[in-house]
């Protein structure tokens, strides 16, 4: 899945990034591997190094024999897929306007879909046109219909995914996203947390206030009552509809800052309207502070 602004999704300038992968020992340095790898491949290659069976919901394939040897195995085919209101689409089933792409090694076959009833398809021969500027879908036919199979059956395979449901290892993946560090607890941490105020309280910026990029030379900034080296968690909430955030950042500081430029603050950060943020130490045991709101302008 990817994200981005139209009308770049899905086009080889987004989707195609190198994957490094250092593991010394186990993958020889400087090895150059030019078949399609896959981020879906990368959760079963772990699982592979560490000598794991493969989840079989899983939809991805190790990368070990390709690192092991690039000429055996078939070729991968590597699917796209995104939407126009990319990561601002509030829910799924709200997504009219749609993208998918399915990329074979010489071959890529572009779909897309206004408003759940216009479709079009791109074809695009890799080999002579790797910036995809030229469809040739009347050109190939057969290859087409190939591409196009291809990336139905994808589609519609996708459709009927299901993850199980696991509560031993979703309980130690949720702790560990959560930041709690259970597992990685310091004496000297704990006594930090013991004197911190909690819930913390938003000390900046102030419930109500509107603040522009003037106003701040874009450093936005979240502060509150607390003790460096205190594990936070800060949860934001911003926007409504299409234009909505809902995100969770860490910290070991009483505050998070970020500076953006003004291009960017007036083109993203005034989207999201109003921004509700609150803060909490981060342990299961700690409660949350209370929500601070304020727009920005």
């Amino acid at each position: 899945m990817v994200s981005c602004n139209p009308p770049l999704c899905s086009w080889r300038t987004i989707i195609r990034v190198p994957l490094i992968i250092s593991l010394p020992g186990v993958v020889p340095q400087k090895r150059v591997v030019t078949k399609i790898a896959r981020g879906l491949d990368i959760m079963p290659t772990i699982f592979d190094v560490l000598g794991l069976s493969v989840p079989t919901h899983l939809e991805g394939r190790s990368l070990l024999p390709l690192i092991d040897d690039a000429e055996t195995g078939p070729e991968r085919s590597a699917f796209a897929s995104s939407s126009y209101q990319g990561y601002q689409a509030d829910h799924p089933e709200n997504i009219v306007d749609y993208m998918r792409a399915v990329r074979s090694k010489d071959w890529k076959l572009f779909y897309r879909i206004w408003n759940l009833k216009t479709e079009e398809f791109f074809l695009y021969a890799l080999s002579t046109d790797p910036q995809e500027q030229r469809d040739v879908k009347h050109l190939y036919p057969a290859k087409f219909l190939e591409m196009k199979a291809l990336l139905f059956e994808w589609i519609n395979h996708s459709k009927t995914v299901v993850v199980p449901d696991e509560p031993d290892n979703r309980s130690l993946i949720t702790r560990l996203s959560d930041g709690y560090d259970v597992f990685f607890a310091d004496e000297a941490i704990e006594a930090l947390i013991k004197k911190a105020p909690s819930p913390p309280k938003i000390t900046y910026p102030q419930n109500g206030a509107v603040i522009g990029f003037d106003d701040t030379q874009g450093n936005l900034k979240i502060s509150w009552t607390g003790i460096k080296g205190v594990p936070y968690l800060v949860d934001i909430v911003g926007g409504t509809g299409s234009n909505k955030l809902d995100t969770q950042f860490k910290s070991n500081t009483p505050w998070i800052e970020k500076k953006i430029t003004k291009d960017y603050w007036n083109e993203y950060v005034i989207l999201y309207q109003p921004v509700k943020v609150r803060v909490k130490i981060n342990r299961p045991d700690h409660h949350w502070g209370e929500w601070v709101t304020f727009k920005t302008r």
